[in-house]
């Protein structure tokens, strides 16, 4: 799964920004341009996939906290949306078509567009909140404007709206998405009046619907980190499905649920091979990674070492070293599809930061966004990796580079200006911090 586009209008300092999304890209820009504020956004849009509108909402401490303003109360609301889409062979891993004859075209893509606005309730002081639009439409095509079968609107205003097109080219899709309560539009009607409520997604409701399920439950792996040395030391839980959470805590429950799979399959899985062998490029003398439980009842992280005599606690390695395990975790988990990385420059030598930037490169599988300051990752990449954020008038605005400069790929390529030396020239207004733009 791939989230080609993402659009946000006043969710913090993010006014009105719609921007696409590559493979891997990198987001830099001035202090306070608003990078923290798009990941964000990211990590709200992951939890409300995850948990719930409700849930994500009061995590990030009610509407009124994520919502721009400049007065005490806000009342426009919050929009987002969200271009997602699966490609031939991602639809060999969805359970939803495995049983079907449904296939698409190698320059084909089965995409979903998500989105919905929330805005405060009528009552000042407290957090309540509506959802007041949404929509999901889905298609199948070269691009994800062509192709439509399924639309599905609600609004306070006009109430539910379901249409379904017939698709020529692709009948099982639509026999597909009109099965169930889909056949009926009234029956599915009465069914999402009953169940859905005014503070939860339409989307999170569908589940009925094979292709937004699958979607959805892809979306809701997506994940914001933000690693720091001290939490990716803390002993871990020792759960089946351990989660690595956004500051690096519970990495060796990570480690140990990939250990586990080794023990299944009477072999190390191809990600923990591939984790030890990058992290022995640091680590000379690595013969494994695991993990061994303290006198608490905690997991704590070992780097077994050949010819020593003892393993290596997490207490004993440097904070870059470990900080580089964390990120390796991070990419060779396999549990997100997309993710985003801030800063991860922070505690990392030169050549640990340019290796984990060409991993991001050389795994299509797995989206990769990163937020940095770093003039080492800017000469790391090329012009169409960049995405650039800025701040005009207290709003935060991104686009692409090569949006920005179309010239910035002939002196990168022609030339030889890589991308810090077009970003710290000062020939753009954008990489300057606010006060200098003009």
């Amino acid at each position: 799964m791939r989230i080609d586009r993402i659009g946000l209008r006043r969710f913090k300092s993010l006014y009105e920004v719609d921007i696409p999304l590559s493979d891997f890209s990198v987001v830099t820009g001035p202090n306070g341009s608003g990078k923290s504020n798009f990941a964000a956004a990211f990590d709200f849009l992951g939890e409300t996939y995850r948990y719930g509108l409700e849930y994500a909402v009061g995590r990030a401490g009610g509407i009124d906290s994520i919502a721009y303003r400049r007065n005490k109360r806000t009342t426009a609301p919050v929009a987002f949306s969200l271009t997602a889409s699966l490609n031939k062979s991602d639809l060999v891993n969805s359970l939803s078509f495995m049983r079907t004859k449904f296939d698409i075209s190698d320059d084909e893509k089965l995409w979903l567009r998500h989105s919905f606005s929330i805005k405060a309730g009528n009552r000042i002081g407290d957090s309540t909140f509506i959802n007041a639009q949404e929509k999901i439409a889905i298609g199948v095509g070269s691009t994800t404007n062509e192709g439509l079968v399924l639309s599905v609107e609600r609004s306070e205003s006009e109430g539910l709206r379901v249409d379904i097109y017939e698709s020529p080219d692709h009948p099982q899709l639509y026999e597909l998405l009109s099965t169930g309560v889909m056949r009926r539009s009234e029956n599915f009607r009465r069914y999402i009046e009953e169940v859905t409520i005014p503070t939860e997604l339409l989307i999170s409701t569908m589940s009925n619907v094979p292709l937004i399920r699958d979607i959805r439950q892809a979306l809701s792996r997506v994940q914001v980190y933000r690693l720091n040395p001290k939490s990716c030391r803390s002993p871990g839980l020792l759960t089946p499905n351990a989660v690595l959470q956004r500051d690096g805590s519970n990495l060796p429950g990570v480690i140990e649920r990939m250990r586990r799979r080794q023990r299944r399959h009477n072999r190390p899985p191809r990600s923990l091979r591939q984790l030890t062998s990058s992290m022995s490029q640091v680590f000379p003398g690595l013969e494994a990674i695991s993990t061994s439980i303290n006198s608490s009842g905690g997991l704590e992280i070992q780097l077994v070492e050949e010819g020593v005599g003892r393993p290596w606690a997490a207490h004993e390695i440097s904070d870059g070293t470990i900080q580089y395990l964390a990120l390796l975790a991070v990419l060779y988990d396999g549990t997100s599809p997309a993710l985003m990385v801030e800063e991860p420059e922070n505690s990392l030598h030169s050549w640990m930061l340019r290796s984990f930037i060409d991993m991001c490169r050389e795994r299509p599988e797995r989206q990769v966004l990163i937020t940095t300051h770093s003039p080492l990752v800017l000469k790391s990449v090329t012009p169409d990796q960049v995405i650039l954020a800025w701040k005009r008038d207290g709003r935060t605005k991104l686009a692409r580079l090569l949006d920005i400069d179309p010239d910035a790929e002939r002196m990168y390529s022609e030339e030889g200006l890589d991308v810090f030396e077009q970003y710290d020239s000062g020939f753009l207004p954008q990489s300057l911090p606010q006060g200098r733009q003009s």
